[in-house]
């Protein structure tokens, strides 16, 4: 059976359901996916997750896919991130001002799986690649506009510490809960901040890692989401620990350039099965989950897992 924990993370970017279903299809049990349906979304991924592939699709409607991959390219983490472009274009001109914005490889539609085996395993090749030259460029600070380079390290740490987390409580057989945090109105606040909601979304992050606790792991997740993994606790000692953060965000006042902003937040908890290859469709349920309630705010909900 294939180890969940230990696979690496996908990016998906379409905003074509058709296409998101066939990759998810065959590539599910063999990599952890994230899926972006919007050009903020990708970008979000692109600066918070640690990537170590990502499938764009040249329909993309929210952007122009050439501009999205340069800006990708632009994430200090993502310089050799491989790209796979999925298109219907042969052409060498065309291959080639894509190469030039970043992209990597190509899938050809009709999609083939085959081709897929074949150009998975190339870019798997090309990720161990990256890895090395990570290892020994990992001294180097690489500036950036939007987060702080100590900022970007850690939070690359954090996810292969909850990798490691899970695994050790699989192996150990050792409770683990899972709390989702959704900062409210994060669309709202992106849409008056603009690119400003990163730093938000930083130090939003870095009080989180502060208050959360020392046995807790903290990644970022999507449009303003965080996932917290708390290890050997119980159902009544999680609702203690989200309702603690739920009332120190209330209390906290976040500093940006354009002033100070007052935060709430939302969390969802949920047991994480260390037993079963399921890990990704319940952070995928229990946000849907938090998302269904977005007209409420300022709430912790328990996700039943056996409905997820």
């Amino acid at each position: 059976m294939t180890e969940l924990f230990t696979l690496p993370t996908l990016l998906v970017i379409s905003d074509n359901p058709s296409i998101r279903y066939w990759l998810k299809k065959h590539l599910g049990e063999k990599f952890f996916l994230i899926e972006a349906t919007t050009k903020a979304k990708a970008l979000e991924a692109a600066l918070n997750s640690s990537l170590h592939f990502i499938i764009l699709d040249s329909a993309f409607k929210p952007c122009d896919f050439l501009e999205l991959s340069r800006e990708i390219r632009q994430t200090p983490s993502n310089l050799l991130t491989p790209i796979l472009l999925i298109t219907d274009q042969l052409k060498k001109s065309y291959r080639t001002t894509a190469q030039e914005a970043g992209i990597t490889d190509f899938l050809f539609q009709p999609l083939d799986t085959e081709e897929l085996e074949v150009k998975i395993g190339t870019i798997k090749k090309a990720g161990d690649v990256r890895h090395k030259v990570l290892g020994l460029s990992s001294r180097i600070n690489v500036p950036t506009q939007s987060v702080s380079p100590t900022f970007f390290k850690d939070k690359v740490l954090l996810r292969d510490e909850a990798l490691q987390l899970l695994t050790d409580a699989k192996k150990r057989g050792v409770p683990v809960k899972m709390l989702i945090v959704r900062i409210d109105r994060f669309a709202e606040i992106q849409a008056k901040f603009g690119a400003a909601s990163h730093e938000i979304l930083q130090n939003f992050g870095e009080f989180l890692s502060r208050v959360a606790g020392k046995n807790s792991v903290i990644t970022p997740y999507t449009d303003g989401q965080f996932i917290i993994l708390l290890p050997e606790i119980e159902l009544s000692e999680s609702q203690k620990v989200a309702e603690n953060l739920r009332k120190l965000v209330e209390k906290q006042r976040f500093s940006t350039k354009q002033g100070i902003l007052h935060l709430t937040a939302s969390f969802a908890i949920s047991d994480v099965d260390t037993s079963e290859t399921s890990f990704q469709r319940m952070i995928d349920a229990t946000s849907k989950s938090l998302d269904k309630s977005s007209t409420l705010h300022n709430k912790i909900f328990f996700i039943d897992k056996k409905n997820t």
